[in-house]
């Protein structure tokens, strides 16, 4: 298992990257799959969007959980 101490910036694009392809995966099946919800492209700018702020946010949350 890898330690919170581990993750570097390679590992978060990746990590990053999953989370991104998930938001695209799951806006078309609910476009395919259900009756009464679309696709919408605005939603997955939104989640990238939410991806990159906590990216940006994690190296303070980092030093802060660290510091403990």
């Amino acid at each position: 298992m890898l330690s919170f101490k581990e993750v570097n910036n390679k590992l978060l694009f990746k990590i990053m990257g999953v989370i991104v392809v998930y938001g695209i995966i799951i806006e078309v099946l609910q476009g395919e799959y259900t009756v009464s919800r679309e696709a919408d492209v605005f939603d997955v700018l939104a989640n990238s969007l939410g991806v990159f702020v906590a990216y940006l946010g994690f190296p303070f949350i980092k030093r802060k959980i660290l510091k403990k």
